[in-house]
């Protein structure tokens, strides 16, 4: 095995993989977010199915690697040695650090006996009836925490501040709604499957743009989702700006530069496809590299 070879295989082959999905995902603007999303989750798995093809495909569809002994024979130099063992410590130190926030969420436990608890989570649960979720979601309450989130995928978790009892009702909702479409949409595995990728690729950094993309669509996806379920799309946009504007102390005409604007916009874009189901005839249009 030449550096070359690897390079060709691990690298540049990875490159126009996702070369090709930056364009399709530029391309395709005016589909939804659920179809930009998979899209580019289908460009993500196809790096590591490319890579391992070179083993077993003769070229020209791939190129072919050398044989294992030929393979290990070259990883006993220096400069082999060398080069796997940095890889390495960056796809452990990805993985530990991945394996590590999941073993902190797992440890996260609702506190059925603060105040206003039940309340909560039966707004929750009514919420997951609404939305036909069937599966088992739990409420955590955090008195350190500010921050908002979900996870779990067989049973899943909600994250809010204890605050949010004091909250507007129906912002709240909104809120919930969010967290609970990237439980119907299994967001969370996802994006487990999606760090994995680009901890194996790590070398590469277009991939840590197409895992910035991969959560930004996810986003978008669930506010479409709020919008489809709730049909508030003005007041779920005035909910985003309001939040970027508690978390942030740019003036709102500096806001552009930050987070919320782009889904703030995207809501607001009519001519945008918001649906989050991902017709036949568009998934083909739009999936082909």
């Amino acid at each position: 095995m030449t550096p070359l070879t690897i390079c060709i295989q691990l690298i540049f082959k990875p490159l126009i993989i996702i070369g090709l999905g930056a364009l399709q995902h530029l391309a395709s603007k005016n589909f939804s977010a659920s179809t930009r999303h998979m899209n580019l989750l289908i460009v993500m798995l196809l790096l590591p199915i490319a890579a391992v093809t070179g083993f077993v495909v003769d070229a020209p569809i791939t190129i072919q690697l050398p044989s294992w002994g030929e393979t290990q024979q070259w990883l006993l130099t220096t400069a082999g040695m060398i080069m796997l063992a940095s890889y390495l410590m960056g796809v452990f130190w990805g993985a530990f650090y991945l394996l590590l926030g999941i073993l902190e969420l797992s440890v996260k436990k609702p506190d059925r006996h603060l105040p206003n608890y039940a309340l909560l989570q039966a707004e929750l649960d009514k919420l997951c009836q609404l939305t036909n979720i069937h599966k088992p979601v739990t409420l955590v309450l955090s008195e350190v925490e500010t921050t908002i989130a979900s996870w779990g995928w067989l049973k899943a978790k909600v994250q809010l501040p204890v605050e949010a009892a004091e909250w507007d009702s129906a912002e709240r909702q909104l809120i919930l709604l969010h967290e609970l479409g990237h439980i119907a949409r299994r967001d969370w595995l996802l994006l487990i499957v999606g760090k994995l990728v680009s901890s194996l690729f790590w070398l590469l950094p277009p991939i840590w743009w197409l895992q910035k993309m991969l959560s930004e669509m996810s986003e978008r996806a669930c506010d479409d989702w709020v919008i489809q379920v709730s049909g508030r799309d003005s007041d779920y946009a005035a909910l985003l700006l309001s939040l970027e504007k508690q978390m942030s102390d740019l003036p709102v005409s500096h806001l552009w530069a930050h987070s919320n604007f782009s889904r703030i916009k995207a809501l607001l874009e009519r001519y945008a496809d918001h649906d989050v189901c991902i017709e036949p005839v568009q998934w083909g249009q739009s999936s082909i590299l």
